[in-house]
């Protein structure tokens, strides 16, 4: 699956159990949910890809990102389940799409329900995408993690300093900034590997296509559009 499925699959079921308990689902939380959905792809390299995408290697990788975000208290340990449903979306999305290998290194065998690129492949993600973006304005979800994330830039416009790089309190931006240049990536990732398809004018290919793309335009927008005004993202946690 492309960043969009993933992404789409785990805040459509997180979303919806936050709906069903009448929590509120904060925007730092929501960005978290979005970035460990897809965390298991940020080495996504020949045989690297295999190393992760297994049951040891996922479970190892996982939680050195948690013990890595819990460091800089950027999340906090109950919030940890959510999280790992989170990664759990992404097995179960890969084993249905991209292939996974369950058990290596004692079987090499990377099981998979339908081929990546395939027609079930881009049409579910199309479908998982239009359903993301309707629950995400409809719950509020991205009015608030806009708001979220223009404080954090703000914060980053009056904070950065080269030699403080690794300022803890600019973490949640380049957390996004990470996970926005990573989804931005795959537009010609999806265009190499479906061209063909694009200029024979394939309709589900064009639909992934448009659907990725306002993906993208609501990430952008999100992050990089309008004021931060003063009173944005004064809480670098969401606890």
């Amino acid at each position: 699956m492309y960043v969009l499925g993933h992404s789409a699959f785990a805040y459509i079921l997180i979303a919806t159990g936050y709906l069903v308990s009448s929590k509120k689902f904060r925007p730092e939380a929501v960005l978290f949910v979005l970035v460990f959905s897809n965390i298991l792809d940020a080495l996504h390299i020949g045989f690297l890809r295999t190393l992760i995408h297994n049951l040891i290697g996922t479970a190892l990788f996982t939680a050195f990102w948690i013990f890595f975000f819990h460091r800089y208290r950027l999340i906090d340990t109950k919030h940890v389940p959510l999280l790992l449903f989170a990664v759990g979306t992404h097995v179960l999305a890969d084993y249905l799409f991209s292939g996974y290998s369950f058990f290596f290194p004692l079987e090499h065998t990377a099981f998979q329900v339908y081929a990546f690129n395939s027609f079930e492949n881009l049409f579910v993600e199309s479908i998982l995408g239009i359903a993301f973006a309707i629950l995400f304005f409809a719950m509020s979800s991205y009015a608030g993690l806009k708001e979220f994330i223009a404080g954090e830039r703000r914060k980053f416009v009056e904070n950065f300093s080269w030699r403080r790089v690794y300022n803890p309190d600019l973490f949640n931006f380049y957390v996004f900034g990470a996970f926005f240049l990573f989804s931005v990536a795959q537009l010609p990732i999806f265009i190499t590997g479906n061209l063909e398809r694009l200029l024979d004018l394939v309709w589900f290919a064009w639909l992934f296509l448009f659907v990725l793309v306002l993906f993208l335009l609501v990430l952008g927008i999100v992050g990089f559009a309008g004021r931060a005004d003063k009173n944005q993202g004064d809480s670098i946690t969401f606890k």
